[in-house]
């Protein structure tokens, strides 16, 4: 789909799984700028330009396949690489960072939650093994 400014130029095409997430007044950064959704008239995408600060993460048909694992692998150890990823773009590595920040969430939040089904299971097991009284 192409995205227009109201009024102005077309920017540039985006994918409709993306703009099938946008609901009006939602921002997004396209073509360096940041733009609120307005519509889609056609197959446009209508959009003005906007101050905003938090814009909705773009997600691309493309990014819902899976990396080979090679790939999976070195994007790891690049997030693990400080020196590599201070050599990097500042977007790319704001971005990997966030990445690399939500990552270590997850971890810690996925172990938490096999702490907590360990005890609930040990709890079962105690009590299925304590002897009632008649």
């Amino acid at each position: 789909m192409k995205v227009r400014l109201k009024n102005g130029p077309v920017l540039g095409e985006i994918e409709e799984y993306f703009v099938q997430s946008l609901t009006s007044g939602d921002h997004f950064i396209f073509a360096g700028r940041m733009l609120e959704y307005i519509g889609i008239k056609g197959n446009m995408v209508n959009a003005v330009v906007s101050s905003a600060t938090e814009p909705k993460v773009p997600a691309y048909a493309g990014g819902r396949l899976p990396l080979s694992q090679n790939l999976a692998d070195m994007v790891r150890n690049l997030m693990h690489d400080e020196a590599q990823l201070a050599a990097m773009p500042k977007d790319v590595y704001d971005w990997l960072s966030l990445q690399k920040q939500r990552s270590r969430l997850i971890s810690y939040w996925l172990r938490v939650l096999s702490v907590v089904k360990n005890s609930i299971l040990l709890l079962i097991a105690l009590r299925d093994e304590t002897p009632t009284k008649h």
